[in-house]
């Protein structure tokens, strides 16, 4: 029966120690972190880049519009990096807690 017990968990490794598997989930999970990051900030970059285009748009009402819109954008985006960031900070354990 125990060898049965060890087939059914995978690599039979005890509860309170994670598996391999769990490890290489972890890795997977926090590169797709950082791959989804670098994508959402070169998507906000081009967003900004367009916002400042449309502002010198040769229609003068997309050249207004784009005038009040662009300072929102920025502004909308400038927050969110700081919230992210603060929170990023928050989630870290600080230097010397052993972890």
């Amino acid at each position: 029966m125990n060898k049965d017990v060890s087939k059914e968990t995978g690599d039979g490794e005890s509860a309170g120690n994670p598996s391999r598997r769990t490890k290489a989930l972890d890795s997977n999970t926090v590169q797709r972190r950082e791959r989804l990051a670098a994508g959402e900030a070169e998507f906000l970059d081009a967003l900004v880049k367009f916002a400042r285009g449309a502002r010198r748009s040769q229609v003068p009402e997309i050249a207004v519009a784009a005038r009040r819109w662009e300072g929102r954008i920025h502004f909308h985006i400038q927050i969110t990096r700081q919230k992210r960031k603060a929170g990023a900070e928050r989630r870290r354990p600080a230097k010397g807690d052993g972890i």
